[in-house]
C-alpha cells in the first residue's frame, strides 16, 4: 500500500478511508511504535465496527469536501501530497578496450 501518498493515492483515487487506524495518521506498520502496532493488531482481529479497522466506502459529497479540504490545507503550506522522488537518470558506459585499431598488433604470416 501506498502509506507516504495515502491522500492521493488511496483516498483521492478510490473514494474509500480506512476506519480506526490507530493514532488517526495512516502509517506504515513498521514505522508505528510498539503501542501502536498492538492496538493495530487487535483493531484488524476485532470484527465490531465501531472499534475495527477497516475500509469504508466515502459518500460523493464526503469524498469532494474532503479533496477541497486537502487543496485548501496544500495551498497553507502543509504537505498532503508528497512529491514523487525523482527517477535516476541512467547512463549506458560503453565498453571500451583502451586501444585504437592503430594501436593493435599485426601478424605477418606471409613468411
Amino acid at each position: 500500500m501506498n502509506y507516504n501518498n495515502y491522500e492521493k493515492v488511496i483516498v483521492k483515487s478510490f473514494g474509500v478511508e480506512l476506519k480506526n487506524f490507530p493514532g488517526g495518521v495512516v502509517l506504515q506498520p513498521g514505522m508505528l511504535p510498539r503501542p501502536a502496532l498492538k492496538s493495530l493488531v487487535l483493531a484488524l482481529d476485532n470484527h465490531d465496527p465501531a472499534i475495527s479497522c477497516h475500509w469504508v466506502i466515502m459518500d460523493a459529497d464526503v469524498l469532494v469536501a474532503r479533496k477541497a479540504s486537502n487543496t485548501i490545507r496544500a495551498a497553507n503550506g502543509e504537505e498532503v501530497y508528497k512529491p514523487r522522488k525523482k527517477a535516476a537518470r541512467r547512463t549506458v558506459k560503453k565498453k571500451t578496450t583502451g586501444r585504437s585499431l592503430s594501436q593493435v598488433p599485426t601478424t605477418d604470416e606471409d613468411d
